[in-house]
Order: structure tokens, then C-alpha cells, then sequence
């Protein structure tokens, strides 16, 4: 294990036995890249919820000289994500960005490809994980809905990441009024032009108390000026369960075929959570809805790893990590940044590479939160759950014996774990996807051998 922090001090900071032992396994379990496990093989749920490799974004605008739609692909990844180089006094990375993008009928629609070169003297930067390279280009397609594959591959050690989505063109020549795609952006005041230039937030990452996020977008009339156009903005919270937290109408101020509107997003009733905004383009007086258009995005508080989307739902979640008098400690702040301060000082704790940015621990701990939330939720939320809990400690089984519902039996799951020898059985006793586990994990009869 990498890190100044053993395995000893580590549970020094935990006074339960079984908190001690739900670290333990925890800690193996990043220690050994499981991570990267897939479980059995053939349950593609515990492809583990983690972060995107790299970022990519692709962006639709109306095309002014041709029927196609103009479509531009933003990709950012991290230094520390590609093979460097030295050659004479410098660091040199070649790496490809290939997209393809496959129609409904499974036929190549369009490819792009693109080589490019990074070049820096500095050694810290190759291996930096807060520096990234950007890149982006131009196309058209027609109005259809693709799947888009996006690879960028390192040419010097042949690593690929990969990311696949699926991506709707529209159709911006029909008359009507049509919305781009709205992009999240961060703007900067060119003072040598003395424009206002704006870039894409590839990370749709929204940091609470700076400064607030910027929306760009296209608006297009092809028919006539419209007066009466209006554009609602709804924002609903997508954690656990839709719920609509914000909706809000701006007024339309057209300035010709094509207005570009650059917007600030209000953030006085989000919290740190997982948002969707939708746009409606509506006619005030009729309140025809003419068009939408989407965005995903979150907000977390500085300092919360990236699934954390409430600080006081996080501290209750540390029930399978810390004692109590841990969790009452932080619990008594008597403000939240103290009440955050503990809590970062707890995982600091606990941190396996206390020298790197990244507490692993952390992330892995909520990442496996995120995906219990998805996965096992039923009767409440999934963190809560016998699997969820299971996975939470353990992660992916190596090992899956599925039975669906039957006439002669009810449906149960049975996870395998080799390292721990442990064989654990869940019975869905109510037909509604709460699988229960049948035996305590500290049961002998659990045991594979």
C-alpha cells in the first residue's frame, strides 16, 4: 500500500470492533484495485460509479449555410492521464482523439480523428492531476439520432478511455423556434478585444458560494419575431427521487433569427446535489410549448468529494466507518464550515495517500454510497439496504448466483466473496426488489469452505 498511513494507526482512529472491521474491509479493497472489478463478469451493475476519465461534451448549433445541424466536440483530460516523453530538455505526449458517430441502423454516419501534442519543460505538470488539456472541433450532421463513440487514445503507451452516449440532432431548418443545446460555461473578459469570451464546463461541476455558473445559449425563429416568446427554466433535483426545486420564466428579447443568450443560472434554492434543468421555449399568451432543451449538472460545497451532496446525509452515512462518538463530535459543530472542518479532518485520518490531492478512501466510500443509491433502493434509499450495505463494505462479489421469481421459490440473489470467504445469500421476501439478508455476515454458515 502506498502512503505513509498503516494499517495499524488507520484503526487506531476507530474505537468499535466492527467499525474497525468495516474499515478494514473497506481499505483492502481499494488497496487491491478493486475499483476496476466488474464483479462476476455478467451483472453489469457493479460497473463501480466513479469518475469520467476525461471529459467530453458535444455541443449543437443551427448551421447557417447548409440544412445540417453544426456540431462541436469539446474534450478536456488531465496530464496525469497520458504517457510523457523526454526528449532533450523537454516532456513531450502524442495523444488521438477518435469520435464516431453510428446511426440508428448501425451505419457510420460521420468519424472525426485528431493527433495532437503536448509539449512542457516542467516534470510536475506531467504528472499533474489539476491540469488539463482541452481540445474541440467543428462539424455538421444530419438531423438524426446517433450513438456517438469518443476514444482518446494515448499513442505512446496505447491506453484508451472511452466514452459512449447517445446524441439527438435536431433539426434546426424546420420553421419554428428551435433551442441549442445549453452549455455551462465559464466566461472571461478579453481585455485586449474588450469581449466577453466564454468556454464550456466540461466537468458540469458547480462549486457553491463563487461565482455564480453562466449559461450559454441559441435561440432561432425562422418564421417571425414573436413577441410573446417566453423561456421557463425548471430545475429538478435528480438524487434520489424527481422532485422540482426551482421555476423561474425569463422574457425573450429577440435580436433576429438567431439570439445568443448568455444567462446566470440562479443557485438560491440548490443545494449540493444532482440537478436537471430543462428550457422551454413557450408562447406567454397561448402557452404553446415550441421547444426544450436540457442540462444535466451538480453542485457540491468546496471540499466535498464528488458524491457527496449533502453534508449532514454524508456525516449520517459514516455510521459503517465510524463510531458514534466520532459521528456525534462532528454532529456538534456549531456551524457548518466547522461542522465540514471535522469532517475533512476525519478522513484525513484515514487518508491511504495523505501526500496526493484525492483521499481514495473517501471517494471509493461514496462512490460505493452513489451506487447502492442507484442499484438498491427500494422501500428507502439503497445506502440503507442489506446489499447496499454489503457492497458498501466488500464492493463488487466476485462471484453471482441470480434466481429470478418463480413459482416454487422467491427471488434471491447469492454474492460470493473469495477473499473473505464469505458466501452471502438475499431473498426478496416482498416481490419488490428489497432483498434481505437471510444470515448476519459474522455467521459461520456463511463461510465457502
Amino acid at each position: 500500500m502506498n502512503g505513509s498511513v498503516s494499517f495499524k494507526s488507520a484503526l487506531q482512529v476507530i474505537a468499535k470492533p466492527f467499525c474497525a472491521l468495516w474499515l478494514c474491509a473497506l481499505w483492502l479493497s481499494v488497496a487491491q484495485g478493486l475499483l476496476a472489478q466488474q464483479g462476476s463478469g455478467f451483472d453489469n451493475r457493479f460497473a463501480t460509479t466513479r469518475a469520467p476519465e476525461f471529459n467530453a461534451d458535444i455541443i449543437a448549433f443551427k448551421d447557417d449555410s447548409t440544412s445540417a445541424t453544426r456540431l462541436t466536440l469539446y474534450t478536456r483530460i488531465s496530464y496525469n492521464k497520458l504517457s510523457f516523453v523526454k526528449r532533450d530538455s523537454a516532456f513531450y505526449c502524442f495523444y488521438e482523439i477518435n469520435a464516431s458517430f453510428v446511426d440508428k441502423n448501425g451505419r457510420l454516419a460521420h468519424e472525426e480523428l485528431f493527433i495532437d501534442t503536448i509539449r512542457t519543460t516542467d516534470y510536475q505538470r506531467t504528472i499533474a492531476k489539476d491540469i488539463y488539456h482541452s481540445n474541440s472541433f467543428t462539424f455538421t450532421l444530419s438531423p438524426n439520432t446517433y450513438t456517438a463513440h469518443i476514444k482518446i487514445i494515448d499513442l505512446e503507451s496505447r491506453r484508451e478511455y472511452k466514452d459512449t452516449r447517445t446524441l439527438a440532432v435536431k433539426n434546426f431548418s424546420r420553421v419554428g423556434v428551435h433551442l441549442s443545446t445549453v452549455m455551462l460555461v465559464f466566461t472571461r473578459f478579453d481585455s485586449l478585444t474588450g469581449k466577453l469570451e466564454y468556454y464550456p464546463n466540461l466537468s458540469a461541476a458547480i462549486i457553491q458560494d463563487k461565482t455564480e455558473p453562466q449559461l450559454y445559449y441559441e435561440v432561432y425563429v425562422t418564421d417571425r419575431a414573436l413577441d410573446s416568446l417566453y423561456l421557463n427554466y425548471n430545475i429538478v433535483s435528480k438524487s434520489y427521487k424527481d422532485e422540482v426545486v426551482d421555476e423561474y420564466t425569463r422574457t425573450f428579447v429577440s435580436t433576429g433569427k438567431k439570439t445568443r443568450i448568455l444567462d446566470t443560472l440562479s443557485m438560491q434554492k440548490l443545494k449540493s446535489g444532482n440537478y436537471l434543468l430543462t428550457i422551454s421555449a413557450f408562447d406567454k399568451f397561448t402557452k404553446q410549448v415550441y421547444d426544450k432543451a436540457t442540462l444535466f449538472f451538480f453542485t457540491r460545497v468546496s471540499g466535498q468529494a464528488m458524491f457527496i451532496r449533502n453534508l449532514d446525509e454524508a456525516i449520517e452515512q459514516l455510521e459503517y466507518i465510524a463510531d458514534g462518538d466520532e459521528i456525534d463530535h462532528i454532529r456538534s459543530a456549531k456551524s457548518q464550515e466547522e461542522k465540514l472542518k471535522r469532517f475533512n479532518a476525519f478522513w484525513a485520518r484515514v487518508d491511504p495517500t495523505p501526500d496526493t490531492p484525492e483521499n481514495e478512501l473517501m471517494m471509493e466510500y461514496y462512490g460505493r454510497i452513489e451506487f447502492a443509491n442507484q442499484n438498491f433502493s427500494s422501500y428507502f434509499q439503497g445506502w440503507k439496504s442489506d446489499m447496499g450495505r454489503v457492497y458498501i463494505k466488500y464492493g463488487p462479489p466476485d462471484f453471482i448466483e441470480r434466481q429470478p421469481f418463480s413459482m416454487d421459490s422467491q427471488p434471491y440473489e447469492i454474492w460470493e466473496y473469495y477473499q473473505h470467504n464469505i458466501r452471502l445469500i438475499f431473498v426478496d421476501t416482498s416481490g419488490f426488489g428489497n432483498y434481505r439478508l437471510i444470515r448476519p455476515e459474522w455467521d459461520a454458515r456463511n463461510r465457502i469452505r
